[in-house]
């Protein structure tokens, strides 16, 4: 009897240490993690997931585009040029991204201290800067089965009475 309670002591240690252990490796890469924010609340990575099928159209677009010759000899000059440029546009179409949040912070000082940035794309290659107090802003996020899968039509964020990095009110 005594036997079994002392292998029973022995796994009970033998759990608490794997549970302490992994809680510090989890802490660790949480840290990581959090360091890569460099302050923000959120930060979406500098090149999306979604920008690599545009990426696969331009690559189209420049290989049909450099055997344009041969191509236009086989389809015809209307069809070459229908086909380049429609990869073209296919890619363009793929990257577009418009009112995506890149980035919340709050603000530590200035004028607007305590406030919410947003930092949101208008195109793929531009953005604007939005300020809002905490109060103002409501967000719906929903959760998947799959870990970081970004859903626009699902993940929404609505800021009351908003102000822009100009200084311009911006309503609803």
């Amino acid at each position: 009897m005594t036997i079994e309670r002392e292998n029973l002591r022995w796994i009970y240690r033998a759990a608490q240490d794997l549970t302490q252990d992994m809680k510090r490796q989890n802490d660790n890469i949480d840290m990581g993690h959090h360091s890569a924010l460099k302050g923000a609340v959120f930060r979406r990575p500098a090149f999306k997931e979604q920008w690599y099928g545009g990426l696969a159209y331009f690559a189209s677009f420049g290989l049909l585009y450099s055997y344009f010759p041969m191509l236009a000899g086989i389809l015809g000059w209307n069809t070459a040029n229908l086909a380049t440029y429609g990869t073209l546009l296919a890619g363009l179409v793929k990257i577009h991204e418009k009112n995506m949040v890149n980035s919340i912070k709050v603000l530590e000082e200035g004028d607007f201290k305590g406030w919410v940035k947003f930092n949101v794309s208008t195109s793929p290659f531009t953005s604007r800067t939005f300020m809002s107090k905490f109060e103002d802003v409501q967000a719906i996020a929903s959760m998947h089965q799959t870990v970081g899968e970004e859903d626009p039509l699902l993940n929404t964020i609505v800021a009351h009475d908003a102000v822009d990095s100009n200084g311009n009110e911006i309503g609803d």
